[in-house]
């Protein structure tokens, strides 16, 4: 059962447990370009160093008052979030959440280096049936990246 917290008809019916498409569509074509702007002293090394092999970065766009790193998405309560300076310096990124028809806790850019590996994870806590999870909106990408979900 999906937690009340899930919009209904935010995802398609045919949900795998630890993946699901979103049933909207999102217009990424100026994001991505402000995306891509964004200047090299915005982006900060990813903070959990074991899950990836160097070259994973992140901006923060939505944080939390609470959390100790901007990047960091942390487990605090929905009202400590807010949009930060960086998103409102981006009108297309900001309208591209705008869409996302649910609460949002963390928002983050990320990156990923030529030749970068994310090995395999799981982000405890984070699932539809506990009511929060982690959307994957890719702006940039070539034929060289693979992003696995449950190994598939």
């Amino acid at each position: 059962m999906v937690n009340e917290n899930i919009p209904s008809g935010l995802v398609e019916a045919s949900t795998v447990r630890s993946a699901c498409r979103l049933s909207v569509r999102l217009d990424t074509g100026l994001a991505r370009t402000e995306a891509l702007a964004m200047p090299t002293s915005a982006w900060q090394a990813h903070f959990n160093t074991g899950y990836h092999n160097g070259g994973w970065q992140a901006v923060a766009l939505r944080e939390s008052r609470a959390a100790a790193l901007a990047i960091a998405p942390g487990d605090h309560a929905l009202e400590t979030y807010f949009d930060n300076a960086t998103l409102s310096a981006c009108p297309a990124i900001a309208q591209l959440v705008k869409q996302i028809p649910c609460p949002l806790k963390s928002v983050r850019l990320m990156r990923l280096a030529s030749g970068g590996i994310i090995s395999e994870h799981v982000d405890p806590g984070v699932s539809l049936e506990s009511g929060e999870v982690r959307l994957h909106i890719v702006l940039d990408t070539d034929e060289h990246t693979h992003f696995y979900v449950a190994q598939q």
